[in-house]
């Protein structure tokens, strides 16, 4: 059976600040240990910072507000609103942000402190290469999932390709309504509009800034209208078709 569905409000997220940063860091963790045992996932603000940092997880970013620049191997990544990157495991970078920015984030594993304490690695592979990817915004391309009528489009940063844990990027919906279970553990973020999920009777209506916990096994029903909805999104694991098929085969 499915988990417990969460879902959180733009005005109710809570945040953690990082006393020992210099600078600003804000965490809103929507998706984290009391509520996942794979990924982590919310919205993190960076302003004033120069921060040395080792990854030690798989991490995913979507640019909300403001701009991030990523140091890594030599080379500079400058985030803008709509730009995605990806972070494989053990990337040796530095975060750079002079205004206040935002951002949708991913991690794998959520109790990555954990594992670091009891000084073993995630149970799923970090990784096929250790490539930075950026995503531009302008440069997204999307394939479509459903419709018509109607449409979902799907526009996949982070896929099999270049990761065997985590799956992200960015879908919109218009004009549908179509059920669904979910064969992966799933989070949401709203971008613009509005994308309701039916569960089990209950209407999660999610706006911009809204974030949604979906577990593995969830059943249900995505609807959205004449305007536009978008939604950035996280999955894990990011092979869940072939997950899906080896199990129907031992069945």
């Amino acid at each position: 059976m499915a988990g417990k569905v969460e879902f959180i409000k733009k005005a109710k997220r809570k945040y953690e600040t990082l006393p020992e940063v210099t600078g600003h860091v804000r965490t809103g963790r929507d998706v984290h240990t009391h509520n996942s045992k794979t990924m982590g996932c919310g919205v993190v603000e960076f302003k004033g910072i120069d921060l040395p940092w080792t990854v030690k997880y798989d991490e995913y970013f979507r640019c909300l507000t403001g701009s991030l620049t990523i140091r890594a191997r030599g080379k500079k990544y400058v985030m803008k609103p709509g730009d995605g990157i990806w972070l494989p495991r053990d990337t040796k970078l530095t975060y750079q942000a002079k205004e206040k920015t935002s951002l949708m984030f991913a991690i794998y594993p959520a109790d990555w402190r954990g594992v670091e304490k009891r000084g073993g690695k995630p149970k799923v592979a970090s990784h096929k290469n250790k490539a930075i990817k950026l995503i531009r915004k302008s440069k997204r391309v999307f394939g479509q999932f459903w419709g018509p009528p109607g449409y979902c489009k799907i526009g996949r940063d982070v896929d099999i390709d270049i990761s065997t844990t985590l799956g992200c990027g960015m879908s919109r919906f218009r004009n549908v309504k179509f059920p669904w279970t979910v064969h992966y553990d799933e989070y949401f973020y709203g971008l613009k509009g509005t994308l309701i999920i039916h569960v089990r009777g209950k209407k999660y209506p999610i706006k911009p800034g809204d974030g949604i916990w979906l577990p593995a096994g969830t059943p249900m029903i995505y609807e959205a209208g004449n305007t536009e909805a978008q939604v950035a999104y996280a999955i894990l694991p990011v092979n869940w078709r072939q997950v899906a098929e080896k199990k129907k085969k031992k069945a």
